[in-house]
């Protein structure tokens, strides 16, 4: 049965690069973004399209705490000024028949949301974005990208239906309201990182390790880095709110190892 209120997809894309290797990687925004929409009343699914623990892979090569070399398909490297380094250009990820397996099988979403960690390589968005128009042609899809060029050019190739912001979408969901036409009041404070709810790691297949975000934002601001540009305001939890995102996980999941993924130093 078809809930009344809104589904919302959210897709993490593959890395196209030269190399990558994941070191205690993971989905931040997108996961603490699903637990705002869940707790504002919307319906959440998620595609991880670097997921290790997919049911068609099989892996032998992760480490004892769970990380390693994401499975890797070679393809040309089509980056303009990148084409003539000698190197392989490959996608790191799930298969691409893998994830539109993925897709068939998630009902019709209201909306899509993607983010996008890599600006500067933009053609794992567009790939991304271009299988998930095959089976979902018509669903507005808005991508999260800190750099407004990039986020343009995507919109420009896949037309009408694509937006696009630079803001976080988690500091207020209204912004999905916007495209499903389903409002709902904020029910936490986004300048107060105490009154958001713990990020919805239980939507990965494994949880091995939970990522902590204790603080956003650098203290320092320093002329040659981006931090304060793409995180100008500084936050920081407090001690009493982290413990128990811990414990949580640690009594749920069984998770003993935590990766800190705060700004700054």
């Amino acid at each position: 049965m078809k809930s009344d209120f809104p589904h919302i997809l959210l897709v993490n894309p593959w890395i196209h690069d030269f190399a990558a290797y994941d070191y205690w990687a993971r989905p931040m925004g997108l996961a603490l973004l699903a637990a705002i929409l869940r707790n504002h009343g919307f319906t959440v699914s998620y595609i991880d399209c670097l997921d290790h623990f997919h049911p068609e892979a099989v892996r032998t090569d992760l480490s004892a705490f769970q990380d390693g070399p994401y499975l890797k398909t070679r393809f040309p490297n089509l980056m303009g000024p990148l084409r003539h380094i000698p190197r392989h250009f490959c996608r790191y990820g799930i298969l691409p028949e893998w994830f539109a397996k993925d897709l068939q099988a998630v009902d019709r979403p209201d909306l899509i949301l993607l983010t996008s960690s890599d600006d500067l390589l933009v053609s794992r968005v567009a790939e991304s974005i271009a299988h998930i128009r095959k089976i979902f042609p018509h669903v507005p899809l808005v991508l999260e990208a800190s750099m407004p060029r990039s986020a343009m050019n995507i919109k420009q190739a896949f037309g009408r239906g694509c937006g696009h912001t630079r803001r976080r979408l988690k500091r207020n969901p209204r912004h999905c309201g916007k495209y499903t036409g389903f409002s709902a009041s904020a029910q936490f404070d986004p300048l107060d990182m105490n009154t958001w709810p713990f990020p919805a790691w239980d939507l990965q297949r494994q949880i091995p390790f939970v990522p902590l975000l204790t603080s956003m934002g650098c203290p320092f601001s320093c002329a040659y880095c981006a931090s304060r540009f793409l995180e100008p305001v500084r936050m920081v939890r407090s001690p009493e709110n982290v413990v128990p995102e811990i414990l949580h996980w640690h009594k749920i999941c069984g998770v003993k190892d935590f990766a800190f993924y705060d700004d700054g130093c």
